[in-house]
C-alpha cells in the first residue's frame, strides 16, 4: 500500500522528535506518542482519514495534545500556522505543567 508510505514516515518523525525532546525538539517535551508503533498508526490513520491530500499535512488538533487517532487531521500549512502553540506557552507549560 503505497498510501502507509507517506503517513509512516511522518509517525516516525514526530515519533523521535517525542522521545528526543531536547536542543530544537524541546516543544516536543511531554507531547505523547499514542501509537504502539509508526507502521501501526499510519495504518490507523489511513482508514480514519485516508490517503494524505495534495497539499495536506499531518497535524495535531490540540498542539499541546498527544499523536493520537482523536488528535490528528490533514492540515493545509496555513491552518498549521494558526494551529501552533507559541513559544511562550510552551515556557508556561515547562514552568507551570
Amino acid at each position: 500500500m503505497n498510501e502507509l508510505v507517506p503517513l509512516r514516515k511522518r509517525l516516525a518523525a514526530a515519533k523521535w522528535r517525542c522521545e528526543h525532546a531536547t536542543g530544537p525538539n524541546c516543544s516536543y517535551a511531554g507531547i505523547a506518542f499514542d501509537f504502539p508503533s509508526p507502521a501501526i498508526g499510519a495504518r490507523l490513520l489511513l482508514a480514519k482519514l485516508g490517503p494524505i491530500p495534495r497539499g495536506k499535512y499531518l497535524d495535531r488538533i490540540d498542539p499541546a495534545g498527544p499523536y493520537s487517532l482523536d488528535n490528528l487531521r490533514y492540515a493545509t500549512p496555513l491552518l498549521q500556522v494558526l494551529n501552533r502553540r507559541t513559544r511562550s506557552s510552551v515556557r508556561w507549560m515547562k514552568n507551570n505543567g
